[in-house]
């Protein structure tokens, strides 16, 4: 299954022929007690997509001090408004 994700992402980011995709940004949010999706999981299929470096700059981690629904936990909530803001914004 991760094979398969990582080859998707690959594809989709580096081999598609629309030049515009390679600006295609990918914001990946992670909660540190997510039991559900665990962080490590997408660390694990970031490194394993293999992208060239100036590609993989595009996709992006961001973790919050809660679990899958981190917007239930409010100081989560408040950052990830911070961090949502900049993010949209290029900051």
């Amino acid at each position: 299954m991760a094979t398969t994700i990582c080859s998707w992402i690959r594809n989709l980011i580096s081999i598609m022929p629309c030049p515009a995709i390679r600006f295609l940004k990918v914001w990946i949010l992670c909660g540190y007690y997510d039991l559900a999706t665990p962080f490590g999981s997408a660390e694990w299929v970031y490194n394993h997509v293999f992208l060239d470096a100036e590609t993989k700059q595009n996709l992006s981690f961001t973790y919050y001090p809660s679990g899958y629904m981190f917007y239930m936990h409010e100081p989560s909530l408040v950052q990830f408004r911070k961090d949502a803001k900049a993010w949209f914004l290029g900051e």
